[in-house]
C-alpha cells in the first residue's frame, strides 16, 4: 500500500519529482467550469489540516464524470502520482478515489500530531503573554476576549490562502508576532510593550468570523465578496461582531476608558483594514454605547499639538488593581 501524506508533505516531496502517494482531504469546493474554448471541466479544492491544492479535472479524463458524484464537504481518498506542474503548481495524474470511513475522516479532522502539539504551545504563549499585561484596562478586555473568543480563536485560520491558511493558523501567526514584539521591546524604550501585545491580539480578530473553520471539516463559514469596494471594506464588521460580544457592561466601560485614554488601540486595530483610526474606535466604543463620546475624544486628542503625551497611556509599569 502507497504511503499516505499529508498535502504538505507532498507538496515537498514533488520538488525531487513525481511521487506515487495518497492523501485524506475534504472536498471544501466542487465547480463545474469552462475553459476560455467553452470546453467544460470541474474543480476541486481539496484540504486538509495544514494544506489545500486545486485538482482540475478535464473533460477528456476519465474520471470527469466522477465529479458528477462529488459534494462539497465529503471526505476521500485520492491515490496517484502528485507532481509539480509548470502552470498550475502541485497537481496529480492517474489518480482514483474513494470515500473515507469513519475513523479515517476522524483521524483527518485532528490533523497531524506535531501541527497539534506546535499550535498547542502557540497558544499557551499567547495565554500568558496577555497575563503579563499591566495596564489594567488593557489587561481586563484581552482576558475577557480570550475567555469568551478562545475556543473560536484557535479553530481559526490566519488567512484564505496565503499565510497560515489551515485551521489554527491565526493563532500561529498571533503568536509569532507577540514573540517579535517581547524580543524587540526591550531594544526600544519609547515602545509601549502592553498596548504592542494588545494591538496584536485584536488586529486580525475580525478573521475568527471570516475564517473560521468548524471541527467537523475545512469549509470556510463566510462567503467571500470582493464587490462594493472589495474584502477591506467588508471584513471590519467582523471585529466588530467580535469584540461587541465580549463581557458585560463592566467590561465594556473598561474598554471605553481605555479608549478614551489612548488613541494609539484604535489605530492598531484599524490599520490592517485600511481604515482611519476613529472608525474602530467607534466599533469598540459602541459596545459601552458611549460611541458618540469616544468619536469626539478621540478627534480632540487629534488636534493636540505635537509632542503632547497627555491621551498615551502610561509607560509605566503598574500593579494591577485588587478589582481586576
Amino acid at each position: 500500500m502507497l504511503e499516505l501524506l499529508t498535502l504538505q508533505q507532498v507538496r515537498q516531496a514533488v520538488t525531487a519529482g513525481p511521487l506515487e502517494a495518497r492523501v485524506h482531504v475534504q472536498l471544501e469546493t466542487v465547480a463545474a467550469k469552462f475553459t476560455r474554448e467553452q470546453k467544460p471541466y470541474c474543480e476541486l479544492t481539496l484540504a486538509d489540516a495544514g494544506d489545500r491544492m486545486t485538482l482540475r479535472v478535464w473533460s477528456d479524463h476519465p474520471n470527469f464524470n466522477t465529479c458528477d458524484t462529488m459534494q462539497n464537504g465529503d471526505f476521500v481518498e485520492i491515490i496517484g502520482e502528485f507532481y509539480q506542474h509548470q502552470q498550475y503548481g502541485l497537481d496529480v495524474r492517474r489518480w482514483t478515489t474513494r470515500p473515507l470511513t469513519a475513523d479515517e475522516r476522524g483521524h483527518l479532522l485532528q490533523g497531524p500530531s506535531e501541527l497539534r502539539a506546535k499550535q498547542a504551545a502557540d497558544w499557551e504563549f499567547i495565554v500568558a503573554t496577555t497575563a503579563a499585561i499591566r495596564d489594567p484596562r488593557l489587561y481586563a478586555l484581552s482576558a475577557e476576549f480570550i475567555a469568551q473568543h478562545g475556543a473560536r480563536f484557535r479553530n481559526t485560520a490566519g488567512a484564505r490562502t496565503y499565510h497560515h491558511a489551515r485551521r489554527g493558523g491565526l493563532l500561529e501567526h498571533t503568536a509569532q508576532m507577540m514573540r517579535v514584539a517581547t524580543q524587540i521591546a526591550p531594544a526600544y524604550p519609547q515602545l509601549n510593550l502592553d498596548l504592542l501585545v494588545a494591538g496584536i491580539l485584536f488586529h486580525d480578530c475580525g478573521k475568527l468570523w471570516e475564517n473560521y473553520l468548524p471541527e467537523t471539516g475545512f469549509q470556510h463559514s463566510v462567503r467571500r465578496d470582493r464587490r462594493a469596494g472589495g474584502a477591506h471594506r467588508r471584513w471590519p464588521r467582523g471585529g466588530e461582531c467580535a469584540l461587541a460580544q465580549t463581557g458585560g457592561g463592566r467590561a465594556r466601560r473598561r474598554m471605553a476608558q481605555a479608549l478614551s485614554a489612548n488613541r494609539e488601540l484604535p489605530a492598531a486595530l484599524a490599520s490592517p483594514y485600511r481604515l482611519p483610526s476613529w472608525r474602530a474606535a467607534v466599533w469598540l466604543a459602541g459596545l459601552s454605547k458611549n460611541t458618540r463620546g469616544v468619536r469626539s475624544s478621540l478627534h480632540r486628542q487629534s488636534r493636540r499639538p505635537p509632542g503632547d503625551d497627555s491621551g498615551r497611556l502610561s509607560r509605566r509599569k503598574t500593579a494591577r488593581p485588587e478589582n481586576f
